[in-house]
């Protein structure tokens, strides 16, 4: 997935957002599952909720034994 422009959330959750595609991206998807499953725990709102699993199904990592929320 390449990088682009992060989904309705706020600017810390869209940079650890593109972290966690980082991440992704260098072949550590343990690391990545970590990150989103931690940022989908912290949102404060539906909205950045939504659109963070989205983006976490979107990026494969929705499965991963480490996303654990």
């Amino acid at each position: 997935m390449l990088i682009q422009e992060a989904p309705k959330m706020n600017n810390s959750e869209a940079r650890e957002y593109f972290n966690a595609q980082a991440y992704l991206a260098v072949g550590m998807p343990d690391v990545a599952a970590r990150a989103m499953s931690a940022l989908v725990r912290s949102c404060r709102t539906q909205r950045s909720y939504s659109a963070l699993m989205s983006a976490s199904q979107e990026m494969g990592i929705d499965q991963h034994p480490d996303f654990v929320l």
